[in-house]
């Protein structure tokens, strides 16, 4: 009877570590990928006693191309083939279509110097950027950060390697950002749900807390509010990449403008997905 305790738990042991990897980046020079990004974000503020609504649908698509692998460095260049932006506010419509020749206004000059321009990148064994270069047009890159809403490079997520990944194991993270005027900071709990051969599965559910300025219409503004996190990635244990992923942020925050505090509501829906060529 001893015996065979023993043996059913050596044999769960033995399990339970063969189900285990550590993830870590495994890129081989001259791979190329398609990203895609969607993110659909509707919003609604609170003015003078009346509600109004904006809804924002963007995609965007990068061309990745590895260009150098060293052991504790990976040169990469990024190239975005496509951009597309549908805005509707106050009954009104903005659209732009990369693929289109007759987009005009100052959102298509910026917009268009976006489309087809190489920007190399140097990680680390991590993820993390090293050095990227910052010849781009400085207003372009601002309203793609507003397009995009994430940091880093968007198929590596950099709070994943290093950890060990074994099914139900749990671990929290809290990120701090300063971007500008504005301060933010997520905290919240990352759990492996399944892994089905080289395929994680990983959720993050979290909460984040803003406050700071932020410029609207040529203004700073001040700004301050929370949002609630809920994202699932699929992550290739072969190569350390985030082959999918979807998240949702819903949150509140108050703008503090001329005098005048501004309720506003959000709720954004992002998804990622990750194609070898």
């Amino acid at each position: 009877m001893y015996f065979k305790s023993l043996l059913i738990l050596s044999s769960l042991f033995f399990a339970t570590t063969l189900y285990a990897q550590r993830a870590k980046i495994t890129l081989e020079k001259g791979q190329k990928y398609q990203l895609t990004t969607q993110i659909k974000t509707t919003s609604i503020f609170t003015t003078m006693g009346q509600e109004m609504e904006s809804n924002t649908d963007n995609t965007i698509v990068e061309g990745i191309e590895i260009k150098d692998t060293r052991p504790a460095e990976t040169d990469l260049s990024k190239v975005i083939s496509k951009l597309g932006m549908k805005m509707q506010m106050m009954g009104q419509e903005t659209n732009y279509d990369s693929d289109k020749k007759n987009n005009t206004g100052p959102l298509a000059e910026n917009l268009d110097k976006l489309v087809g321009k190489v920007k190399n990148i140097t990680i680390d064994a991590g993820g993390n950027v090293l050095k990227e270069n910052k010849d781009s047009d400085t207003a372009s890159d601002i309203m793609l950060m507003g397009m995009t809403a994430q940091t880093g490079i968007g198929f590596i997520k950099t709070a994943l390697i290093g950890h060990e990944l074994r099914l139900n194991s749990a671990w929290p993270d809290t990120v701090e950002n300063n971007v500008d005027k504005l301060r933010s900071k997520i905290q919240g709990v990352y759990k492996v749900e399944s892994i089905e051969g080289n395929i994680a599965t990983v959720s993050f559910n979290g909460n984040q807390q803003m406050s700071g300025k932020v410029e609207q219409m040529g203004q700073e503004v001040e700004m301050s509010g929370t949002n609630k996190l809920s994202t699932r990635y699929k992550m290739d244990l072969s190569s350390g990449l985030i082959l999918e992923s979807s998240s949702i942020t819903e949150g509140s925050s108050n703008i503090d403008a001329m005098g005048m505090v501004i309720p506003l509501t959000t709720k954004t829906t992002t998804t990622t997905a990750l194609k070898k060529l």
